[in-house]
């Protein structure tokens, strides 16, 4: 009887060797969304602590919040200069961003939504900032999104 020399692998050994890598590659990418996700939220948490500052900053200089005003035009009231040119108490900008901070002239979150921004509301003596969070659903604060008057 002639031996038979054995090459390369079964057909069971490949498809093992396969179902193995599939496993951990999406083991991987769970992990990976999960980070990606962790640092959305930490970021939009920093963005919100920053905006609060500046809006501090501001209503200590003219002795009043912004009024209820979009993203866009809060973004112009604390980073214009030109706006107050003339104006001895402005002392900002109060505000400072990187481009990637920006879209359409708003300041995003990590999911590229622009925060949102009321007087009065939950900080009755303050101003609500937020962001939708990452379900991107306006949920007033509450729900997944980052707010200002809950320190999450």
């Amino acid at each position: 009887m002639k031996e038979s020399k054995k090459n390369g692998f079964t057909l069971i050994e490949i498809l093992v060797v396969v179902g193995i890598i599939l496993i951990l590659s999406s083991v991987g990418l769970s992990i990976a969304s999960s980070v990606t996700t962790r640092g959305k939220k930490s970021n939009s948490r920093s963005d919100i602590a920053r905006l609060e500052m500046a809006v501090q900053s501001y209503a200590n200089d003219f002795n009043a919040y912004p009024p209820n005003i979009t993203n866009a035009q809060l973004v112009n009231l604390l980073t214009n200069t030109a706006v107050f040119i003339n104006n001895p108490r402005w002392q900002g900008p109060y505000l400072q961003f990187d481009e990637n901070d920006i879209v359409g002239g708003q300041f995003v979150d990590g999911w590229k939504n622009p925060y949102q921004y009321r007087t009065g509301g939950n900080n009755s003596t303050f101003c609500d900032i937020y962001s939708f969070g990452e379900d991107e659903v306006n949920n007033n604060g509450a729900g997944d999104d980052i707010n200002n008057w809950t320190r999450q």
